[in-house]
């Protein structure tokens, strides 16, 4: 038995081609299995770099130069389709990179998603996407109705928006789209970039949305403190409240310097000072800091000092600056001063404001509104003769209009300015949509003075040429100090005039005396 073996391994060794170009003549050996050398093949197929080439039996009827040729024609498809491979991997990076060189994920979420289709881990078979049954159309997960927080787009915040609102679209403002108006609150949004949420505790539908406040407190004497606010911001509609939440800014007064920029939560700016930090604001670690008040007093309430009250002596109300002298005017025939006038003007604009949102919604659509404005800017446009200056200022005191580019007619359908001008008042009446100017002067009935004022009003307003005319009642002032007293009367009946249209002019010095009065002169002067 041995013997036999070894006979047959020396015939195996024996066994080689004669040429390449010939066939393989084999021996066939004594025992019925037969061992093909094929080491030579997967070694050409390694070192020509076809790592996915499997050798196959040889042919009988096939000679090495047949194989060979096979080979090349492998190997030629095979390097084909690396090239198309990377070709694609090529143009998906392109795809996945934007030109700012920043990640597109919601790209290459997509590639992915067709380069790697989802299989099942059991059956191994392709997961086909999800179609919407009567469409036949894909159903993106990420836009489910499930999972999306903004089914209806765009007009989410226009469903949620009661009757007591007023909304407005923004035409000309990149940024924002929408403004939504409210007593003393205007507040631009962006309609592309809101989300509808629910709270758990109160159960009523908040908005978070991105946009910019607007808004006006009063304290107890009406003087104005504004909230200028943007970033990302959580709405409760119904309880008009405007809380920043997330990235935002808060803006120094009414102005457009920054004073707190960071992460707010609930209308709270989201600061954490370490405990580092925090002792090295203190001089000594072991005594607890004192708190120093720091009183001034400014709202004209009376002072005790030794048991003795004295009245102070200056006081604010509706943004001015009053004093005992200023009352003394209503005891005797005196000229009104700046102060009181701008008084009267806040106040009509806080009650026509109030009465506007009070109206329904209906009757909103016929009210033209009026704003006056305060006569401290017409004084200081009209003493510049720098064209930027007078804009700066016109534009600081609508600061809040800026977003619409100062198109005050968005809102407003008339503006007037109580001026005065050589100690003597007049009014002037803008209308923005019929671009006219009506001029109400209780002294003169002429067209020709403060010309180039009107221009320069005009000019600021965006009325080009508008034609002036003179009020009926004008020239009715008998004496030397009651043209405030009848500019007071005047801007009275505008006021009335925007919600009724039976409202005339009717002079009453006694009772715009007393108006006055009561409006600059404190609670605690009253009572005594």
């Amino acid at each position: 038995m041995l013997y036999k073996q070894s006979y047959c391994f020396q015939n195996l060794q024996k066994m080689k081609p004669k040429s390449e170009g010939l066939k393989i003549e084999r021996k066939t050996p004594k025992f019925p299995f037969e061992v093909v050398d094929q080491s030579k093949i997967i070694q050409q197929g390694i070192n020509k770099g076809i790592n996915e080439f499997k050798p196959k039996p040889p042919n009988k009827d096939k000679t090495n130069t047949q194989v060979n040729q096979q080979q090349v024609e492998y190997r030629e498809q095979s390097q084909s389709r690396t090239r198309a491979f990377s070709h694609q991997n090529q143009a998906n990076k392109q795809k996945f990179i934007k030109l700012d060189n920043k990640p597109n994920l919601q790209t290459y979420k997509q590639i992915h998603q067709s380069t790697n289709p989802q299989t099942d881990p059991q059956t191994k078979k392709q997961i086909n996407p999800q179609t919407h049954p009567q469409t036949n159309e894909q159903i993106n997960p990420q836009t489910s109705p499930q999972t999306n927080t903004n089914p209806q787009g765009e007009d989410n915040i226009d469903a949620e928006v009661q009757h007591d609102y007023d909304l407005i679209d923004v035409s000309n403002n990149n940024e924002y789209q929408k403004l939504l108006i409210y007593t003393h609150i205007l507040f631009y949004y962006n309609n592309k970039q809101q989300n509808l949420e629910k709270q758990s505790q109160s159960q009523q539908r908040c908005l978070k949305i991105s946009g910019k406040l607007y808004n006006t407190l009063f304290d107890h004497d009406k003087n104005p403190s504004y909230i200028i606010q943007e970033g990302e911001f959580l709405v409760d509609l119904n309880k008009k409240q405007f809380k920043l939440d997330g990235q935002g800014i808060e803006y120094q007064g009414k102005s457009n310097m920054v004073k707190i920029q960071g992460e707010f939560k609930q209308g709270v700016q989201a600061q954490k000072i370490s405990s580092s930090q925090n002792k090295s604001q203190y001089k000594s670690f072991s005594v607890e800091p004192r708190r120093i008040k720091i009183m001034e007093i400014i709202d004209g309430q009376p002072i005790q000092i030794h048991n003795r009250i004295e009245k102070k002596s200056i006081w604010c109300k509706y943004n001015q600056q009053f004093c005992q002298r200023d009352l003394d005017i209503f005891k005797n025939n005196q000229w009104l001063n700046s102060s009181i006038i701008d008084c009267y003007v806040l106040y009509l604009n806080k009650k026509s404001e109030e009465e506007y949102f009070n109206s329904p919604q209906d009757k909103r659509r016929q009210i033209n509104r009026i704003y006056f404005v305060t006569s401290s800017l017409t004084t200081n446009i009209s003493k510049l003769n720098n064209i930027q200056q007078g804009n700066d200022l016109f534009q600081q005191h609508f600061l809040e209009f800026q977003e619409l580019k100062y198109t005050i007619q968005t809102i407003y359908s008339k503006v007037g300015f109580p001026v005065v001008s050589n100690s003597h008042w007049f009014f002037l009446l803008f209308d923005l949509k019929e671009n006219k100017v009506e001029i109400f002067d209780s002294l003169s009935k002429s067209l020709n003075s403060n010309k180039r004022l009107i221009t320069r009003l005009s000019e600021l307003l965006m009325l080009k040429n508008p034609k002036q005319s003179i009020n009926g009642n004008s020239g009715s002032q008998n004496d030397s100090y009651s043209c405030g007293y009848h500019v007071c009367c005047f801007m009275k009946m505008c006021h009335k005039a925007q919600f009724s249209n039976s409202s005339q002019y009717q002079y009453d010095e006694k009772e715009m005396r007393g108006i006055l009065r009561d409006l600059i002169d404190y609670q605690d002067n009253k009572s005594q």
